[in-house]
């Protein structure tokens, strides 16, 4: 198969928030008023599709350093970093994961992100514990530069970077 990376539009939504919440608990829940947010303020944002059907296999949503987002994770970056692209969320459809699409996603946005920021950022669930997430930025080259617990402590996140 084909696959191919294009920007997202909003008539990608209902199918963009049906695979984000197939993917839960690896990312949080979105709601379409998140995803119109988003879809304004982030500066990267591409899907992968494929076949005749256009069928979305996975995205990526990436945002800048000054923004005034809410989510904890942001937040934490924010205050420790001045130059980056942080990566609010990935998503590979649950029978895609292996065959590359993540990486097709992050090497882009490494081409798209290296003269423009420092460093790309984001985190990953160690409680509860996303082993696909894991072995896939430790493989990709992010190192370790904390962790918090979120959520009200229902949730454990390890912070990541990866230098450009």
């Amino acid at each position: 198969m084909k696959y191919k990376l294009i920007h997202a539009n909003k008539s990608d939504f209902s199918e963009i928030l049906s695979l984000n919440q197939k993917a839960m608990p690896a990312v949080s829940y979105m709601a379409e008023e998140s995803l119109n947010y988003f879809y304004d303020v982030s500066e990267y944002f591409k899907l992968i599709k494929c076949g005749k059907e256009n069928k979305i296999y996975g995205f990526l949503i990436g945002l800048t350093d000054n923004l005034t987002y809410k989510s904890e994770n942001y937040l934490w970056f924010s205050k420790r970093y001045s130059s980056f692209m942080y990566v609010d969320r990935i998503v590979i459809q649950k029978d895609s994961v292996g065959l590359g699409l993540g990486t097709m996603l992050y090497n882009d946005l490494i081409d798209y992100s290296k003269y423009k920021f420092k460093n790309i950022i984001c985190e990953y669930n160690i409680k509860p514990m996303n082993l696909t997430s894991k072995k896939f930025h430790e493989k990709f080259g992010f190192k370790r530069v904390g962790s918090q617990k979120t959520e009200g402590g229902t949730k454990e996140v390890l912070m990541m970077e990866y230098s450009l």
